[in-house]
């Protein structure tokens, strides 16, 4: 699948410089395409589940991209804001819940090399995916959502936990503000979805 994917055209001028020029149509058809894929997953989950998330999944590094590594950047992005777009659906957000836990597992607990503002980087934005997806299901009254109070909550709070336990002075996601607000804004949404008592 190459939806997601930048197609550009490139032209070298006669002064050796290079530029990039996007296909007017390229937007156009991306937004159509992630459409028709929103679409099959309203009736036909397991069809994206099979085909379509490995190859997005797959794109995603454990490590982010270097600070040089722009295109890398990017394109990590844009497949998270795919993957975020297309995994409303309950069978395709429980994936999406475990494999981007997993990468941050790796990220946010890995003491080599040391934190820093790449990692924080990518964590914010794939708890941000998290929130966003969070957000249209709430919106769209799913009833799984609350099943994350026993899975994602505690998952998210043993990460900061873990961080803030840890004697080791490179695991600082327990002192990074940006992660901790974006953190409780998912365990939020999912904690005002719980029944009174």
């Amino acid at each position: 699948m190459k939806s997601w994917k930048v197609i550009s055209r490139t032209n070298t001028s006669g002064n050796g410089r290079t530029t990039h020029k996007r296909s007017p149509g390229l937007i156009l058809t991306s937004d159509i395409a992630l459409e028709l894929l929103s679409t099959i997953s309203l009736s036909a989950p397991w069809h994206l589940q099979k085909h379509t998330l490995p190859l997005l999944f797959s794109s995603l590094p454990d490590r982010p991209p270097t600070p040089t590594a722009s295109v890398e950047r990017l394109k990590s992005w844009r497949v998270l804001s795919t993957l975020g777009n297309l995994c409303v659906q309950p069978e395709l957000f429980d994936t999406l819940v475990v494999r981007l836990t997993a990468i941050l597992d790796f990220l946010l607990l890995q003491t080599s090399p040391p934190w820093n503002k790449h990692n924080a980087a990518y964590a914010y934005a794939i708890l941000t995916t998290l929130f966003k997806t969070l957000t249209v299901k709430v919106d769209k009254h799913h009833a799984d959502v609350v099943t994350y109070s026993n899975r994602l909550v505690p998952a998210l709070y043993g990460l900061f936990i873990s961080s803030c336990l840890s004697a080791d002075d490179n695991v600082k996601i327990g002192m990074d503000p940006r992660l901790i607000d974006i953190s409780a804004q998912v365990i939020t949404l999912i904690v005002r979805m719980l029944p009174l008592l």
